[in-house]
């Protein structure tokens, strides 16, 4: 489940040219998802973060401004950034020298190259660690009314583009049924779990997020109807579907890991669930419950703590701010307990720093960071690679 990362830092006055057209459409229209069909079929490299705003515009939904726009969508690649030796560094130089949108992914496992830690699991996936791409087209879905922003490059005719995308056929979907395996046994799950818990009795740690895997093998499915049916299913305010040469990222993530816009950030982690009644009454006292909850606000509060203590690394002294401490949100399948921390990064703080000093998220990794990061990967078979990453935009 990738998490979002947003920044806003584009300085227009040096930013490559990109031509510009916008087109106002109707619900009935369906031209997000004609946009990723085509996307889907004409591009190997693409990035669609859906917000499903419909959703999630109401304020009892979700926490106020957690939607920033429907969807924006990314297609094509101008140029790239993976990992290199001078790592965080050069992506700091290529955001830099770029001045332009910039679409990527960022892997759990990059953690290493952060702190002195190991990844001793198979990886099965084969995820790059880092990649960050500048797109050749940009869409952007914003209250009726859709934006496109074609690069220079392009040998697209934009007016042309748009027509064909409204045309776009959409089809049915059709998708057949798959038995998932888990990478290991319930007895070994039990076992891992079992000296977590001595760990945590024993004062090593307080919380730790233990994962494991299911997978499927020889299954074949269309990326785009495997992503269309999830969001049917589970509409999520971070929704995401990606695309990196042969690999796919299909996710329903609720939970935003960091934004910066200029030098606001703001983080929102998310500890704390419980089911959703479709009973408004049955659900609101769940709502309540989840609320007064000390097992569940204890959870959540480790968390915000960390994530306070992350942020107070890159943001001027006094300035991380709670301000919305164990709040209870409704999302279309369950209940879930967001905290949302403000703070003002400091005047050089660049995209690289706010990486460095905050990821991997706290509420997938535990408290303390790095000793629960340390114990998780003892207990983990797999490597996790994207799952606990991050996708987003710059």
């Amino acid at each position: 489940m990738p998490f979002c990362f947003y920044f806003c830092n584009m300085k227009s006055g040096n930013s490559h040219q990109r031509i510009h057209c916008s087109c106002k459409y109707d619900v009935s229209d369906n031209l997000l998802l004609k946009t990723l069909a085509w996307i889907s079929e004409n591009f190997t490299n693409y990035t669609a973060l859906n917000s499903n705003a419909s959703v999630f515009s109401s304020s009892n939904h979700t926490p106020q401004n957690y939607i920033n726009f429907d969807a924006i969508v990314a297609c094509g690649e101008v140029s790239c950034f993976t990992w290199q030796k001078n790592g965080f560094d050069g992506l700091d130089a290529y955001i830099a020298g770029k001045q332009d949108w910039i679409f990527g992914a960022v892997s759990y496992d990059i953690k290493n190259e952060i702190e002195q830690l190991t990844s001793t699991g198979f990886d099965h996936l084969n995820f790059p660690l880092l990649y960050f791409y500048q797109p050749e087209i940009v869409f952007i879905f914003r209250n009726g009314k859709l934006n496109i922003f074609l690069h220079e490059s392009s040998d697209h005719n934009i007016n042309k583009l748009c027509a064909e995308i409204f045309r776009f056929p959409l089809g049915s979907v059709k998708l057949t049924s798959v038995a998932t395996r888990k990478r290991i046994s319930s007895t070994a799950y039990m076992s891992a779990l079992s000296e977590l818990q001595r760990r945590i009795h024993i004062g090593d740690i307080y919380e730790a997020n233990f994962c494991q895997e299911f997978y499927a093998e020889d299954y074949t499915a269309n990326p785009f109807a495997l992503y269309r049916r999830l969001n049917q299913i589970n509409p999520s305010p971070f929704s995401c579907f990606s695309r990196m040469g042969e690999k796919y990222i299909i996710s329903a993530s609720p939970e935003r890991f960091i934004r910066k816009n200029g030098a606001g950030l703001l983080s929102q982690p998310m500890k704390g669930t419980m089911a959703k009644h479709a009973d408004p009454v049955l659900n609101s006292k769940q709502m309540y419950e989840l609320q007064m909850s000390e097992k569940e606000r204890a959870e959540n509060i480790m968390i915000t703590d960390l994530v306070r203590n992350d942020l107070s690394k890159i943001s001027r002294r006094g300035t991380v701010k709670v301000t919305d401490l164990c709040g209870v949100y409704s999302f279309p399948r369950v209940l879930q307990m967001i905290t949302t921390i403000h703070a003002m990064a400091k005047p050089e703080i660049s995209f690289g720093d706010v990486l460095k000093s905050t990821f991997p998220m706290g509420s997938m990794t535990g408290a303390p960071k790095i000793r629960a990061m340390q114990l998780i990967d003892e207990a983990e078979v797999f490597k996790r690679g994207m799952f606990s990453g991050s996708v987003g935009y710059i």
